[in-house]
């Protein structure tokens, strides 16, 4: 009886579920564009804090 009772979940779970992931189209993100500056502005905020952290013993 409680079978009975619990198939129309499974059912729907299931059906809910078969959507997901289902598409043949791959989803992808353009990656953002970075001007050579921003690129280089990055690095020096990355050197400096990788400074920071060596000086402060980390």
């Amino acid at each position: 009886m409680k079978f009975l009772l619990c198939t129309p979940a499974l059912l729907l779970c299931l059906l809910s579920l078969s959507g997901c992931g289902s598409g043949n189209e791959t989803t992808v993100n353009p990656a953002p564009e970075i001007s050579q500056e921003e690129l280089l502005k990055m690095d020096e905020e990355s050197d400096k804090a990788r400074q920071e952290a060596i000086r402060d013993g980390m």
